[in-house]
């Protein structure tokens, strides 16, 4: 497994999330992926947290509500 560098780790973290949605998979947690993708869990947490204000799992967990809604809001679900 390669050490990435922060910098190539944020890259790839974004381009799961965005392109891949990885965060569909609910088994996926940030340490997990973190170990994945050869990325300093650290570094990379605190990266993020300077660019976004958040932490990795929180993204995450973000980006999975977010889509939820979305899809409940497509299919009319009751999201109470």
């Amino acid at each position: 497994m390669k050490n990435r560098s922060v910098i190539e780790s944020y890259e790839l973290f974004s381009r799961l999330l965005l392109e891949d949605k990885i965060y569909m998979d609910s088994s996926i947690t940030f340490p997990f992926l973190c170990s994945c993708i050869g990325a300093n869990r650290k570094k990379l947490d605190r990266l993020i947290r300077n660019e976004l204000g958040i932490s990795g799992a929180r993204l995450i967990e973000t980006y999975r509500a977010m889509e939820f809604s979305r899809i409940a809001e497509k299919y009319k679900f009751d999201q109470s």
